[in-house]
């Protein structure tokens, strides 16, 4: 509905949801708290915010304001990852996405995927995976325009690094974890290419030769500094 706020409350320790769909222009969308199959949540002119469970994909996006958004993904197969999609014009985002085993696996301990499309301009972008299951397998392409931008990949992310920005540095930085299948792995992380603007690298625990299919990370932006941590 136009010009109608939506203000959902804390649903997700309640029900789960198979479809959810909320949409407005020139008006906020707050969720509280939120456990669907599928979202979409969809305004212009003003902000989104919440904390959203999903289990098949999660769709964000507005304009001429911000996301922020804290996430908890659910997979068990990393052929068919779970999409969380946030895009916004002439604002940020601010993105928290924690990958989980599906809440109703009945192995505990399997991989999962995720598949992440961040997408701002003239808006800065921070997104954060603090935890996916060793053996996961993350694709992230995050792109914006006029800003910097920060992303912090988890312990067990394995893959393929690219950053580009046009005015401003690309760095990587290996914050030496422990490794989290606790086997005693090391880190390695080999930049390929490199140059003040740009930067191209792979990183793995233990040979790469154990690690055929493995995630990437690509961070694009215009005009401001791109930092990648590996958390």
């Amino acid at each position: 509905m136009p010009f109608f706020t939506h203000d959902i409350g804390d649903l997700k320790h309640r029900v789960f949801y198979q479809s959810v769909k909320l949409r407005s222009s020139n008006s906020a969308i707050r969720v509280k708290s939120l456990h669907a199959q599928n979202t979409e949540v969809k305004t212009t002119n003003a902000n989104i915010l919440g904390d959203f469970d999903a289990t098949d994909s999660l769709r964000l996006v507005t304009t001429n304001g911000y996301i922020q958004a804290k996430v908890q993904a659910f997979s068990q197969d990393w052929h068919r990852p779970t999409a969380v999609y946030a895009k916004t014009s002439n604002g940020r985002i601010e993105t928290e996405i924690t990958l989980q085993t599906d809440v109703h696996a009945h192995q505990p301990s399997a991989a999962g995927g995720l598949k992440v499309d961040a997408i701002a301009t003239n808006g800065r972008l921070n997104l954060t995976i603090p935890h996916a299951p060793v053996g996961s397998h993350i694709q992230l392409d995050a792109t914006t325009s006029n800003a910097g931008t920060y992303v912090g990949l988890p312990p067990s992310f394995e893959g393929h690094l690219s950053l580009r920005t046009s005015n401003g540095y690309a760095a990587v930085r290996n914050l030496q974890r422990e490794d989290p299948s606790h086997h005693g792995l090391h880190r390695t992380l080999i930049i390929d290419k490199r140059s003040a603007k740009s930067l191209d690298g792979r990183v793995w625990w233990g040979s790469e030769k154990d690690h055929r299919d493995l995630g990437y990370a690509k961070v694009i932006t215009t005009n401001g500094a791109n930092q990648v941590d590996l958390l």
